[in-house]
């Protein structure tokens, strides 16, 4: 009996333990958030997705999968049941997309926002905002497929048409005719190679005549340095040059200030005796007497030009 009534309270003892061990693992992952429930509809595939899948807002848990069921209403139409943190900034322009986890296949659902907003989509009968559900990646992908299945297909047509036994034949011919071109242009630069040899002789050649042209260039280039300064040097011809250009800048300062003056005056009087000289020759030329009895002194008469009537005393 006492070994009965032990084992009797040993697993007493072992369900209490459990109990409180479920009890606190409970309470360490209960959730306190406050979560807004959302609704979205799909007609796609949503393999991989399973209940309390994350939820995801540009890559950051932002809540769980609730519950993922179908549209009674409608044929085909998946319903997902998400809850989402009350904090995570969701908008009109925010859709859901299924993302996938690496090689894993399991599915989250990704919430991002779009550029513009979106038709407001309204609450279901139980209270829950709608989301717009955009096909994934993936699903893009797949739909791709048949068309770029028929776009291989159309390639792998063009290359057994492009590889026909009569363009085949075309192109050894071609493959043909490019190593006999080969061949020649080997054969054509074996056959340079001496023209080549010369053409760097002379060209070595001419290099010396240039290397020894620019030596003589650069020591004429010192000559002329060295005759240009010599020409600088005190007692050279350009300082000889300056000082007679300061001689001839004196002598025609001298030539301005006194010399000139002079001639003026002198060309005056000559200008004066001149005029003198033509009133005597115009007189003498009008009355050659005078020259013989000298200057008429007469006085005009009546009638005569000059007369003047005498005054009345």
């Amino acid at each position: 009996m006492e070994n009965k009534s032990h084992a009797m309270a040993a697993g007493v003892f072992v369900l209490v333990v459990a109990a409180l061990l479920s009890l606190l693992a409970y309470w360490l992952t209960r959730d306190q958030g406050t979560y807004v429930d959302y609704e979205l509809s799909s007609t796609q595939a949503v393999t991989g997705l399973q209940p309390q899948a994350a939820v995801r807002y540009k890559g950051v848990t932002v809540g769980r999968v609730a519950s993922i069921g179908f549209n009674n209403e409608q044929q085909g139409m998946v319903i997902i049941h998400i809850k989402v943190e009350e904090s995570t900034p969701v908008s009109a322009k925010t859709y859901a997309t299924l993302g996938y986890q690496g090689v894993t296949g399991l599915a989250y659902i990704e919430l991002d926002d779009d550029a513009v907003a979106q038709p407001v989509l309204g609450e279901t009968a139980s209270g829950f905002k709608r989301l717009e559900m955009r096909p994934s990646r993936l699903s893009r992908l797949v739909e791709m497929g048949p068309e770029f299945l028929g776009e291989i297909q159309e390639t792998v047509v063009s290359l057994n048409a492009l590889l026909s036994k009569e363009n085949q034949q075309v192109l050894m011919q071609s493959i043909a005719g490019m190593g006999a071109a080969a061949q020649n242009a080997a054969e054509v630069m074996e056959g340079l190679k001496p023209v080549v040899e010369t053409m760097a002789k002379e060209i070595e050649t001419d290099m010396q005549v240039i290397r020894q042209a620019a030596g003589n260039l650069a020591k004429m280039g010192q000559d002329v340095s060295g005759i240009v300064q010599n020409m600088r040097a005190p007692g050279g011809v350009i300082p000889n040059l300056q000082q007679a250009a300061q001689s001839l800048s004196v002598v025609g300062s001298e030539l301005g200030n006194a010399t000139l003056p002079g001639l003026q005056r002198m060309m005056e009087e000559v200008s004066s005796a001149v005029q003198e000289v033509k009133v005597l020759i115009h007189q003498v030329s009008s009355n050659p007497q005078r020259f013989l009895y000298g200057p008429d002194s007469s006085q005009p008469g009546p009638g005569e030009r000059g007369f003047r009537t005498p005054a009345a005393n």
